[in-house]
């Protein structure tokens, strides 16, 4: 190829002309769609309960952990309303066969979720003892636990024996594990806690992980679209994540259905002790990237 000719090729690449994004962007809005990744687990305790409750829809009681906005701050997101996030996440569970029962003392599972925006910190990814919590959290929404755990012990590893820091790139999972973390991701995760004697020691029984990269995509369709997303995945259980190209969701409301008031309503009123509210917290920091310097959930999946 002679230089004109690739300079030209990379210049279109850099810089696609002018008509190809105004093509992309004058499509209609009930047509776009995002690429989603999906990471999917159910522990051993998960999927014994998913045995036992067969015969009858499973009942859940849902609680929000909050809106996250974490890694380097950049002015200009406009999230959704909480009000219309748990619209979607209840509706989602009510697709995947689940039973919203708030009002029972103990259903059969209480789901917690987060959402929000995630982004990489100008600080080192790497410490003395474990690699830097926000790319560990950041790994998290686009690759399994065991991934992130494997990858974690492997950089450790290799720091201490001055090996090679470029030992992923014949590992396909790892490497693309590390592209899709580079970029920010909206993000929203699910999980599940058995419903009696939930507590701040509780262990997740599955987790469903649904993430994208921040586009020109806004957050307020993006989480409500994530949400929807989640419906076939809640509860499951898959080695490897799973990418979706779902329709964007226009049609968020501005404010939530009268069903879902009522369900926050009674959520909030049935908080009985500290240990859910610092379950609540816990669910949160980890959403955050914040796990501490131990990680207990080490042996779940």
């Amino acid at each position: 190829m002679n230089k004109a000719l690739a300079s030209a090729v990379a210049l279109f690449l850099l810089q696609p002309p002018p008509g190809l994004l105004a093509a992309d962007t004058a499509r209609p809005a009930h047509e776009r769609k995002i690429d989603i990744i999906v990471i999917a687990e159910q522990s051993k305790r998960g999927e014994e309960l998913a045995k036992a409750v067969t015969s009858s829809p499973p009942t859940y009681a849902a609680y929000d952990a909050g809106y996250v906005e974490a890694g380097d701050p950049i002015a200009g997101e406009h999230p959704p309303s909480a009000d219309v996030v748990a619209d979607r996440v209840r509706q989602a569970l009510d697709q995947a066969g689940f039973r919203n029962s708030s009002e029972e003392p103990a259903p059969t599972y209480v789901i917690i979720y987060s959402w929000g925006l995630l982004r990489p910190e100008r600080r080192p990814d790497i410490g003395a003892s474990r690699i830097d919590p926000n790319l560990k959290q950041r790994l998290s929404l686009v690759a399994p636990w065991h991934t992130v755990s494997d990858l974690e012990q492997e950089i450790l590893t290799r720091r201490v024996t001055h090996l090679s820091p470029t030992f992923f790139v014949d590992r396909p999972s790892w490497r693309d594990a590390f592209d899709y973390a580079h970029d920010p991701r909206f993000f929203l995760i699910v999980t599940a806690f058995e419903g009696r004697n939930v507590n701040n020691t509780s262990t997740p029984l599955w987790r469903t992980t649904l993430s994208t990269q921040e586009t020109r995509t806004s957050m307020a369709q993006a989480i409500p679209t994530l949400a929807a997303a989640g419906a076939s995945y809640f509860g499951k259980d898959f080695n490897d994540p799973h990418y979706e190209r779902p329709v964007v969701d226009v049609s968020a409301p501005a404010a939530a259905s009268a069903a879902t008031a009522n369900m926050v309503a009674r959520a909030t009123a049935m908080m009985p002790s500290d240990g859910l509210r610092q379950l609540l917290k816990k669910e949160h920091d980890r959403a955050s990237g914040e796990f501490g310097p131990r990680d207990d959930e080490k042996g779940v999946w």
